[in-house]
């Protein structure tokens, strides 16, 4: 696990910290690719593929929306917004009777190319030809639609300039009439004898007046015919000459393959993403866990060495005797594997005695932080191990509160045991393990109300002086550190304590603190043990590496 040092500051995680997250979190990382895998497959197997038909079309000048008689360049927003309106939709579904209105709209997408005067029509459906006649279909009828309205809006103006043109010449026309009217009225006077001279000279100075005015109005309607004319001219120019408003550029072919990722690319994905998850999953776990699950972070948090790991035992030895392994007979890997751990620990402890100091027999305190960390069969196993190289071993139930190894023994509780020895109503009388020779044991005898000042006391000292005299090692079983200060009381009487670490519960700040509690009452701690380690369990991802073990 990536636990910073409770003691020292500074500590980074290196890479070898991230390789042991994943190593020991393998199996949860082949379960989230295998998740992802699945998920992969399902979503490859339910969904329907979709095809994806693209056509293009390229916009030319407009006279829609021009302020003058200079075509203006097309708006591509309003272009765009004229594709999927539901006049050109209607168009369509006309020439694609298969797909309503709104389904071609829904499935319908107008991308224009920057900077440039191209609209991209792309179409989906779930068949490739209906795509792709989906998309020419919109181009079509939008090339159409927009071809209609310039020509229509180019024919409304011409149909107003023949409109006005026609109602000038008329007034032309009627102003010649008028004008050749008034000659032939000044020439009736001019040879009609019969009237005075005063009087055709008025009637002759009326004409000329009427007629002067009717010129006049003849010019300006003149002029406004020819106006118009020339207007009239410039339109039909402008319709016998103007671009198209809209051409399609491409039209759509049948696409190959599916719209999307292809369902290959899916599974590649989906698995790679969940493995990267279960392998993030795996290192922010161990971030922010402070399990104390390996060698390294034990060693700093108790200050001392690790004696030796213990695999988590099979099933089948989990629970009474059979949880002594080392008086079992069982062929399975698992039984074998615990035994070779328990006699790879004898030697790290007969090295411990090789180096003490004081003579006589080793006396090992063994411990835990709190209950059900496998503190008394693993301090079993141990004495049975030694026993069966041949020492002289004690195993003392020290334990008053809750005693096991009478039950892990299957041996009655006898009325001699440690309490009332220490109490001082008893002979010391320890029980000999018949089938393991040179090991005995001292059962705790009734639970006392006192525990720890019993195991404080001058009789306590005294027996372990008796046993150190006379047998190779002697074990005590001792209750957790952090739940009673039973252990501390026999600080001073024992060579050192082992501390066994449950790899999947004990808490590394709580091994600090039992450090800091032993040391304080003037103990010593001889190593630590990690129990139930499941690091290299025997599973079938480690088959190989016990093949030893079979016959």
């Amino acid at each position: 696990m990536m636990y910073q040092d409770l003691r020292t500051e500074g500590n980074s995680v290196s890479l070898k910290d991230y390789l042991n997250s994943i190593r020991a979190h393998r199996l949860l990382i082949l379960l989230s690719g295998l998740l992802g895998l699945a998920l992969a497959l399902w979503f490859t197997g339910t969904r329907t593929p979709s095809y994806e038909a693209e056509s293009s079309v390229v916009l030319g000048p407009t006279m829609v929306g021009s302020t003058n008689e200079n075509p203006r360049a097309p708006a591509l927003e309003r272009e765009m917004a004229i594709v999927g309106s539901d006049i050109v939709a209607e168009a369509v579904a006309a020439r694609v009777p298969e797909r309503d209105v709104d389904q071609l709209l829904e499935e319908l997408d107008v991308l224009f190319v920057p900077e440039s005067e191209i609209l991209t029509i792309q179409a989906t459906d779930i068949d490739p030809s209906v795509a792709a006649e989906i998309a020419n279909a919109f181009a079509e009828s939008y090339v159409e639609f927009t071809e209609q309205t310039a020509i229509d809006l180019v024919d409304s103006e011409r149909i107003i300039l023949v409109a006005q043109s026609e109602a000038a010449l008329a007034k032309v026309n009627e102003f010649a009439v008028e004008l050749e009217r008034l000659d032939v009225l000044q020439t009736a006077i001019d040879i009609d004898i019969d009237i005075s001279v005063a009087a055709r000279r008025q009637e002759s100075l009326k004409i000329s007046q009427d007629r002067a005015i009717v010129q006049s109005q003849y010019g300006l309607a003149l002029t406004d015919s020819r106006d118009l004319a020339n207007e009239l001219a410039k339109v039909e120019r402008q319709m016998a000459t103007r671009e198209q408003s809209a051409r399609v550029l491409v039209l759509a072919e049948e696409p190959d393959g599916p719209k999307g990722p292809s369902n290959g690319l899916v599974l590649i994905a989906l698995t790679s993403i969940a493995l990267l998850g279960g392998v993030v999953a795996a290192i922010v776990r161990d971030s922010i866990d402070i399990t104390a699950r390996d060698e390294s972070t034990i060693a700093t948090a108790l200050q001392t060495r690790v004696l030796g790991h213990i695999p988590v035992l099979p099933l089948q030895s989990r629970r009474g005797p059979g949880a002594i392994v080392m008086r079992s007979n069982a062929q399975s890997i698992g039984s074998q594997r615990v035994r070779e751990a328990f006699r790879r620990l004898r030697s790290a402890v007969q090295f411990l005695s090789i180096v003490q100091e004081d003579e006589g027999a080793m006396v090992i305190a063994a411990t835990s932080a709190f209950p059900s960390e496998g503190k008394s069969v693993v301090a079993s196993n141990l004495a049975v191990a030694l026993a069966q190289n041949g020492a002289r071993v004690a195993l003392v139930n020290a334990d008053l509160r809750r005693p096991s190894l009478e039950r892990l023994f299957d041996v009655p509780n006898s009325e001699t045991g440690l309490s009332l020895y220490l109490a001082g109503e008893a002979e010391l009388e320890p029980t000999q393990i018949k089938d393991v020779r040179g090991l005995w044991i001292l059962t705790a005898g009734p639970i006392p109300n006192n525990p720890a000042e019993l195991l404080g006391s001058e009789n306590f000292a005294l027996m372990i002086q008796t046993l150190r005299g006379e047998l190779d090692y002697v074990i005590v079983d001792c209750p957790p550190v952090l739940s009673a200060a039973d252990p501390l009381a026999i600080a001073k009487h024992v060579d050192g304590f082992v501390v066994i670490v449950d790899s999947s519960t004990t808490e590394t700040p709580d091994l600090v603190r039992t450090e800091a509690e032993i040391t304080g009452a003037g103990g010593t701690l001889a190593g630590a043990i990690l129990n139930r380690d499941g690091q290299d369990a025997g599973s079938w991802l480690n088959r190989g590496k016990h093949s030893y073990y079979r016959n």
